[in-house]
């Protein structure tokens, strides 16, 4: 997540604010467990450090990094945030599709179709504006550079700012977590003795 204000400095780390249309919500039956809201209560204190540019959220797949990233950017978007926006990057990211989710979300309208036009006018959305903003870039599997590749300002573009990364992981669910997870999903109440014992063994087979 990358925090960017007015200027181009960041004030938070970020997910971007409110847009027409879109709910940065959890799904209906997301459950928080300890793990999930130690991650998220640490992800939000760190925003409300002026600080802190960039947030990494990490784990195993299918833990819940991306709704548990949606939960957050929900919660921003209410109260910290005038603009949550969150993009897909992928394990091959596609620059330019990238670009025109953020200029959708954004509300901009590209003048110019070139890749380095497209960042320059993204560059300028994010720095010419009071507006806190927050981007949330999920599923993010390769390193690239924010400001030349999509037209994030960061690091020295806010020269005298100190930077604060972070690194938080979301650990998979303990063996309470996880069961319980098992039963809500395959509707197992407590009452079903014979069921409970088949899951418990499942659990033990992960």
């Amino acid at each position: 997540m990358w925090k960017l204000t007015g200027d181009g400095e960041f004030q938070n780390v970020s997910l971007p604010g409110t847009v027409p249309g879109i709910e940065f919500s959890a799904p209906k039956d997301f459950q928080f467990f300890q793990s999930s809201e130690s991650a998220f209560n640490q992800i939000i204190e760190a925003l409300k450090n002026d600080e802190t540019r960039i947030i990494g959220l990490y784990g195993m797949g299918g833990v819940g990094k991306t709704t548990l990233a949606k939960a957050v950017g929900n919660k921003l978007n209410k109260e910290i945030f005038d603009e949550v926006v969150m993009v897909f990057t992928s394990q091959t990211p596609d620059f330019r599709k990238i670009h025109d989710e953020l200029a959708d979300l954004s509300d901009l309208k590209f003048r110019e179709e070139s890749e380095v036009g497209r960042v320059k006018q993204l560059y300028l959305r994010f720095t010419k504006t009071d507006q806190k903003t927050i981007v949330i870039m999920d599923d993010v599997w390769v390193v690239f550079d924010l400001k030349e590749e999509i037209g994030i300002p960061f690091g020295y573009d806010h020269k005298g700012c100190k930077i604060r990364q972070l690194m938080i992981q979301l650990n998979v669910w303990n063996g309470r977590e996880g069961l319980t997870l098992l039963k809500k999903h395959a509707s197992i109440g407590d009452d079903h003795a014979a069921l409970n014992d088949v899951a418990v063994e499942v659990l033990d087979m992960l």
